[in-house]
């Protein structure tokens, strides 16, 4: 028999999704029957399934799907507990702009005693009496409201949801799909929210009119086109970087779109412009490239000296450019120009606070106005080749100084405490370092098929400086700040390398240790191993919650908690940390390994002077073993306590 949710299923594949990312529950009975059909009829189902035993592993996974492939998977939850517990992955698909459908079912509205069961999906379970959520509905006494039997289910995520709609019938099925996948794939791309009660979700559909769904060619709905600089904006921009003696470009996430970087890297050598990451979330210039300035997270005192130095800023994909209270351009109101440009949401709507002093703000695709930009400044650039080529110098010097201080930060050994112990094994940068050097050794790739997924919170600035990224689309993060991305983005992002044109030769997790915990390591190893995603996951630990340590000193920098250690303070997780390379081997059957490498045992077992051979000793054997053993490698590295 087919049902409303044949049709659903249809018409997501005719928009080519493959992966459903799935947490059943009694609302989905239609699903797993329709899917157990294809299996029967059609040999296979039409989606790889992806069970997923959390909702928040689910829509990472999801969303680590989408980062590598630009196009939605879909995933299926369970009514309003199910939404619920999507939890902050909500918001992370939401300001990443990751497009991600979402369907969620609903207790049906029909009972047994009401149709005399001649309704299919109908209430028969006692759960779905307590599942049934209410609407406000405000009457002209504000202070009073009624109760309905509609839930408005809708409401728990529609703030982050780019559209939210409910499935009533089955001619609208189709369309409805449709439409979530069209808004879901315009600027700003995102994600977008269905729902279906379940007897809407069971209504059977005739022979005939299921050959015609089938039979209907595909259509899939073309998104928004991405926009243009008007002519008079263009003249604008380009007339100012021409003008210019000392321009700035500063770029969150602009490599989302892997074709605008090298529009960037065009305009950026034909003008000698550096770049700087603020908060980067995507590889958006080669560390190698001469206009890499740097990368900050704009902690106080850490912006790059550019940002003082520039008479003209184009901001251009980015979250936030400065921090007033930590650090801002010197020249601000004071000849400064800056130009701000995104693809969909310049002036930051959904964000309560934000404010750039721009001269001006465009709504433009950044790899279309980048190639506007370039043809309309390259003709005219050779007038100015003097001052191009004196900043061109001073590009690569400044580059090559740059490098020069992260090789000697690489080479440094952690510092030693009052008793002359040293406080770690290693540090971050020598941590991060091993690991460039073992992959840049052992994959087939020598590294440029490698995929970074970056969820190192407190010690962001330090991984994309020391890994030194190339490769457009190499390094992933979660684009927003609910932590626990990773785990489930390593097995979704798995997935969807295996269809993308790159096909990474390697996964590689960099994971804080709180954000581990928050991943719930027990559902997304056990999926790794169901769906054979083998990835190489570098724990950071440093004992607990790092973060809001920093961002109490940020506020009381000598205050009671200064010279408190993370026990003390409740972000710390001593006195005995989890050992959370086991937890993925006890969720994975003991099929993932796992090691833990630094701390005053392994330095006696290795001895002292031969710490740094040990470190790249044990992650190259944990790369050749996710290689020839095809599963997933957990090494779990201490570090200097908070």
């Amino acid at each position: 028999m087919y049902t409303a949710t044949s049709l659903f299923l249809q018409a997501l594949r005719k928009l080519a999704i493959t992966h459903l990312f799935v947490n059943w529950g009694s609302d989905h009975p239609a699903f797993l029957e329709e899917l157990e059909r294809q299996r029967a009829e059609d040999g296979e189902a039409h989606f790889l399934v992806v069970t997923c035993p959390n909702e928040m592993v689910a829509l990472s996974a999801a969303q680590g799907y989408a980062q590598v492939l630009g196009r939605p998977a879909a995933v299926i939850v369970h009514v309003d507990v199910g939404t619920q517990a999507l939890a902050g992955a909500v918001h992370n698909v939401d300001r990443s702009r990751t497009p991600v459908i979402i369907f969620a079912g609903a207790s049906p509205t029909s009972s047994e005693r009401e149709h005399a069961g001649s309704v299919p999906g109908a209430r028969n379970e006692w759960i779905m009496w307590v599942q049934g959520q209410h609407n406000e509905l405000l009457s002209l006494n504000l202070h009073s409201r009624k109760g309905s039997d509609i839930p408005d289910q809708a409401a728990i995520v529609r703030q982050y949801m780019r559209h939210t709609a409910q499935i009533g019938s089955l001619q609208t099925t189709e369309n409805m799909v449709n439409r979530a996948f069209q808004i879901s794939m315009s600027a700003p791309k995102g994600p977008v929210y269905l729902w279906g009660r379940r007897d809407i979700m069971e209504l059977p559909v005739d022979e005939a009119t299921w050959k015609a769904a089938v039979a209907k060619a595909p259509a899939v709905p073309v998104a928004v086109s991405p926009a243009a600089l008007s002519p008079s904006d263009l003249s604008r921009i380009a007339g100012a970087l021409l003008a210019a003696d000392s321009p700035l470009i500063v770029t969150s996430f602009l490599g989302r779109n892997v074709n605008a970087v090298a529009e960037l890297i065009k305009l950026a050598e034909l003008l000698a412009i550096p770049v700087v990451n603020a908060c980067p979330s995507a590889v958006n210039i080669p560390f190698s490239h001469p206009s890499y300035a740097g990368t900050t997270y704009m902690f106080k005192g850490t912006h790059l000296p550019a940002l003082d130095e520039a008479d003209l800023i184009l901001v251009i994909e980015c979250e936030i450019p400065w921090i007033p209270v930590c650090d801002e351009p010197r020249n601000l109101g004071n000849g400064l120009q800056v130009f701000l440009l995104d693809s969909g949401d310049p002036l930051r709507v959904n964000v309560g606070y934000w404010n750039v002093p721009a001269a001006g703000i465009f709504r433009a695709d950044a790899e279309i106005a980048l190639k506007q930009i370039n043809e309309s400044v390259a003709p005219i650039a050779q007038g100015i080749i003097s001052k191009v080529d004196a900043r061109r110098l001073t590009l690569r010097t400044k580059h090559e100084r740059l490098v020069a201080d992260i090789e000697a930060t690489e080479a440094l050994p952690p510092p030693l405490n009052i008793d002359g112990i040293p406080t770690a094994s290693f540090t971050v940068p020598n941590l991060m370092r091993s690991l460039r050097l073992a992959i840049e050794k052992v994959t087939p790739s020598r590294g440029s098929k490698t995929l970074y997924l970056n969820e190192s919170i407190s010690n962001f600035p330090l991984v994309w400086n020391h890994l030194r990224t190339e490769v457009p689309g190499q390094m992933l993060t979660l684009g927003g700040s609910s932590l626990g991305w990773g785990l489930g983005a390593s097995v979704g992002s798995f997935l969807a390398s295996k269809e993308s044109k790159l096909k990474h030769d390697l996964s590689v997790l960099i994971v804080g240790d709180g954000a581990f915990l928050f991943g719930v390591p027990s559902s997304a190893y056990w999926m790794a191993r169901r769906y054979e995603t083998p990835f190489l996951t570098i724990v950071l630990n440093n004992g607990g919650w790092r973060s809001p340590k920093f961002s109490m000193l940020g506020v009381h920098p000598t205050g009671y908690g200064s010279h408190a250690s993370g026990d003390r303070l409740s972000v710390g997780f001593g006195p005995d940390s989890p050992d959370y390379s086991q937890i993925a081997v006890a969720a994975s059957s003991g099929w993932a390994l796992g090691e833990r490498i630094g701390g005053p045992k392994w330095d006696l077992e290795v001895g002292l002077e031969n710490r740094m051979t040990a470190l790249q000793t044990a992650i190259e054997s944990a790369i050749k073993r996710v290689f020839d053993e095809k599963r997933c490698v957990v090494l779990d590295c201490i570090l200097e306590s908070i």
